[in-house]
């Protein structure tokens, strides 16, 4: 586990957890935490004194990895019964969801009780690996939690949704402040870089600037990845002005994305 600071007094705790997943703890300056996809827990003390102060369970969708231990944390919250902050259409397959947002193209407020008067969240209908993911965005805190759709130098794969579907939800992220903080659930980054260099001169084409400019800014990049990889460090969270420069599944032309996402289911 470590810890990211934040805008506003916040902070993230990350906690590796599965085989690559991360489970997330958003502590405000109000001492209020939400976790986001539990899909496992730390057996440590640290993450229970985190544990005890859960305010709100945030899920962006409903695939196993992501709620397997939601009940775990729920019982040890020192509260009764903090909400379950899902989509509408997950409702009905997230184990104990209890606050259900009908998404629309963009975006819904929330308010969370117990976390401050700076942690209005904005709930992004991000569909496309399912039909019910979300992406939860902390805009005065400087943070979205996205889950299973942007990663570090790539996204996720359509499994519910469709092409357009996933490269509409990518873009709706890439207009948040570059300066926001990416918390995606995997570490995919190292396998994410082989396979943009599998593309060759073809990748920069699909980043933004001049290829000269593109690939100095990709170079920069893999070396910062091969370096924490090589010293067993994590490559998230990252930011979205990183990613915009680097991930080329933020292409914003859907036949680009298409052609690329299709690259790398076959990679």
């Amino acid at each position: 586990m470590f810890r990211v600071g934040l805008q506003r007094g916040a902070s993230l705790v990350v906690a590796p957890i599965l085989a690559d997943n991360y489970l997330y703890a958003l502590c405000t300056a109000n001492g209020g935490v939400a976790v986001v996809d539990p899909g496992g827990v730390p057996e440590t003390a640290e993450w229970d004194e985190v544990n005890k102060a859960v305010k709100a369970v945030l899920v962006t969708h409903h695939h196993h990895d992501h709620v397997d231990e939601l009940r775990s944390v729920l019982a040890h919250a020192s509260i009764k019964r903090p909400p379950v902050v899902v989509s509408s259409a997950a409702a009905l397959r997230v184990p104990c969801s209890s606050s259900h947002l009908s998404l629309e193209p963009g975006s819904t407020k929330v308010d969370i009780p117990g976390l401050g008067p700076d942690a209005a969240v904005d709930v992004i209908a991000t569909p496309g690996h399912t039909r019910d993911h979300c992406a939860f965005h902390f805009p005065q805190l400087g943070v979205v939690f996205s889950g299973d759709n942007l990663f570090g130098l790539g996204c996720g794969r359509v499994f519910e949704g469709s092409i357009a579907e996933m490269h509409a939800s990518l873009q709706s992220l890439a207009k948040l402040p570059d300066h926001t903080v990416v918390a995606g659930s995997h570490e995919y980054t190292l396998a994410n870089l082989e396979f943009c260099l599998s593309l060759g001169d073809e990748l920069y084409s699909y980043l933004p600037g001049s290829p000269d400019d593109a690939k100095a800014a990709f170079d920069a990049r893999a070396a910062d990845i091969r370096t924490a990889a090589a010293a067993g460090k994590p490559t998230m969270p990252t930011t979205i002005g990183l990613e915009k420069a680097t991930n080329p599944f933020l292409v914003p032309d859907l036949s680009s994305f298409a052609r690329v996402r299709a690259a790398k289911d076959v990679f």
